[in-house]
């Protein structure tokens, strides 16, 4: 069951008690990194943004990562601030970095979205489909994997879990196939068998469908990007390959794009124009 009600948030100034720090922002567009060409990551809208010391560390609604800011001069402080304006109004913005494998953002600047949509509400986890006749056999799973991994690029686990579980739900609709997603809340330290690298994410996602073994039915992920090497992954599998710390997690919708992890705020993309936006963004990226 999901208990929701739909808030349309729109870019705006804040008033009262931010308005004498938003005056010293001189601009709307920050460019951290000069004459190199940046990565552009899309239109994010900040969730965290701490400061220790000189780096400021920024985080995104979506984004698995975390993202850093080395403060050196007024500019790199006034786009500090810009991201908290941001993170107040929940207002999307566009991000660049170095490149795909790089944390560090090197240009903010004004989001050609001038809204977005959140839907505020408690998320109910969803018992097992499974067990009400959704099960699929492993003939129409093993043709589900085959799609998956020949059109979606797994090969870059840096970020982008959410746009690849969404394509998978998209492929279950055409193929009639009942599908979840399993969203999971924490401290993750991945270490990719493939290609020799660490990430740390804050959440994942993957697709989750309900596959006939003899006398059993199995949740199996659908996620290749952090199980490369592995078929039939099943959701205690997947979850260990994770490690760390679980602070949450969910059996979800799986229209759901993205939810902050008390499940208050949910995201949709029902048209999959971000999906394809963020595939193709990441589609010549590999490693962390």
């Amino acid at each position: 069951m999901l208990v929701m009600s739909v808030a349309l948030l729109f870019c705006s100034c804040s008033n009262g008690d931010h308005e004498e720090m938003e005056k010293s922002i001189q601009t709307t567009t920050f460019e951290l990194i000069k004459n190199q060409q940046l990565f552009s990551i899309g239109n994010l809208v900040p969730n965290l943004v701490e400061v220790k010391g000189d780096v400021a560390t920024i985080g995104f609604h979506k984004s698995a990562r975390l993202f850093s800011i080395t403060l050196t001069d007024d500019l790199s402080y006034q786009s500090v601030e810009y991201l908290k304006k941001a993170m107040r109004d929940k207002t999307p913005l566009e991000i660049s970095i170095l490149n795909s494998n790089s944390k560090e953002i090197g240009k903010i600047s004004e989001s050609p979205d001038c809204h977005i949509n959140f839907v505020s509400g408690n998320i109910t986890p969803l018992s097992s489909r499974g067990a009400d006749g959704w099960a699929i056999d492993i003939s129409q799973f093993d043709d589900l994997m085959a799609e998956a991994r020949r059109t979606i690029n797994w090969d870059y686990i840096g970020d982008g879990c959410y746009a690849r579980a969404h394509a998978v739900r998209r492929m279950c609709e055409r193929m009639g196939i009942a599908c979840d997603k399993v969203f999971i809340y924490g401290s993750f330290s991945i270490t990719s068998p493939k290609f020799d690298c660490d990430v740390y994410w804050r959440y994942h996602v993957a697709a989750a469908v309900y596959v006939q073994y003899g006398d059993q039915v199995l949740q199996m992920m659908i996620d290749p990007a952090l199980c490369p090497y592995s078929y039939d992954v099943t959701y205690e599998e997947w979850k260990n390959t994770l490690g760390g710390y679980v602070e949450a997690e969910y059996t979800a919708y799986s229209g759901i794009y993205y939810m902050n992890k008390n499940g208050g705020q949910t995201m949709y993309d029902d048209l999959y124009l971000d999906t394809d936006t963020t595939l193709d963004m990441y589609k010549n990226a590999k490693g962390c």
